[in-house]
């Protein structure tokens, strides 16, 4: 659990980069810098729209990383689609996600035992580590899709929890501002009126 002055100093560092004349995916290292000062969790994952509709993958830990090719292989993408309410296959995929963010129990439509025996455990989230998640899909002010962010736990961690939740979603329009490709002039508005503000 962080302190007061790392909160206050991580959620000052996340609004000082929503003010920032550059915005984009390009800047999800600082913005999981200033996550990691505010929820615990062992790494994460960014899935942001690319060229063409695919998504792009960023990953924090390589283990993470080497078990993203097995997640878009057709017999992997077809697990996911069972055990899961709404899959991550394409870009227009993150706006279909209910807005704010959702545990990993919220996001099944199996019980947690079917999950540990789907190819999609197996194949991607054992070898990974990753035992638990909080996601968050971003979106642009009107409307499109930003990305989708993914906080991860190990197995034995404490479960992420309501706190954890409530502070994600406090953050999304600041994260989203950050990390919309094409946020900057629509955004300037609001960030110049949240500079205004403080000073």
């Amino acid at each position: 659990m962080p302190t007061h002055r790392q909160a206050t100093n991580a959620i000052a560092h996340l609004r000082h980069l929503a003010r920032l004349d550059a915005s984009g995916p390009e800047l999800i290292a600082p913005v999981l810098a200033s996550l990691h000062a505010l929820i615990g969790f062992e790494s994460s994952g960014y899935f942001h729209p690319g060229a063409g509709g695919e998504l792009d993958v960023h990953m924090e830990h390589p283990a993470v990383q080497a078990a993203v090719p097995d997640h878009f292989d057709p017999r992997i993408l077809a697990s996911e689609a069972r055990v899961f309410h709404n899959v991550l296959q394409h870009g227009d995929d993150i706006a279909r996600h209910p807005r704010g963010p959702q545990s990993l129990a919220q996001m099944l439509r199996v019980p947690a035992a079917e999950l540990l025996r789907s190819d999609y455990y197996n194949v991607v989230m054992r070898p990974a580590g990753v035992a638990d998640w909080l996601s968050l899909p971003l979106r642009a002010p009107h409307g499109p899709a930003v990305g989708m962010l993914f906080l991860f736990r190990p197995e034995g961690a404490r479960p992420f929890g309501a706190t954890e939740l409530a502070t994600l979603a406090r953050l999304e329009p600041c994260l989203a501002r950050v990390l919309w490709a094409g946020g900057v002039e629509a955004a300037d508005g609001e960030a110049v009126r949240e500079g205004v503000l403080v000073a």
